[in-house]
């Protein structure tokens, strides 16, 4: 589990680097980024109920949690801008100054 997690991010970073600002596309990022939340929450189930037998800190499941909640966090952003913004290419779709129309006729 936690190299699934581990790889669902370097897939992340690979997504950043590749871009030209070095920031992760929302629209790119918000299915890995969900998958990271899933991720992290069966690895975090996974150390709840066997905290004891594995001996895990509770450091490591408290570190854990957050990151979850982050992760959770920036999935919901990135895929809500996603969605704004496919919303706003097809509402602009028709002019190329996103929805300002150009002027017709004789100038």
């Amino acid at each position: 589990m936690s190299k699934h997690r581990m790889d669902i991010i370097q897939g992340l970073n690979k997504l950043a680097k590749s871009s030209t600002k070095g920031q992760l596309d929302p629209a790119l990022s918000c299915p890995k980024l969900r998958q990271l939340a899933v991720a992290e929450k069966a690895l975090l189930d996974y150390l709840k109920k066997n905290k004891d037998w594995c001996m895990v800190p509770d450091e490591a499941i408290m570190n854990l949690d957050k990151s979850y909640q982050h992760s959770t966090q920036i999935a919901g952003k990135a895929c809500a801008f996603a969605e704004q913004e496919k919303k706003a290419q097809q509402a602009g779709s028709d002019s190329a100054l996103g929805g300002q129309k150009l002027p017709t006729g004789p100038l």
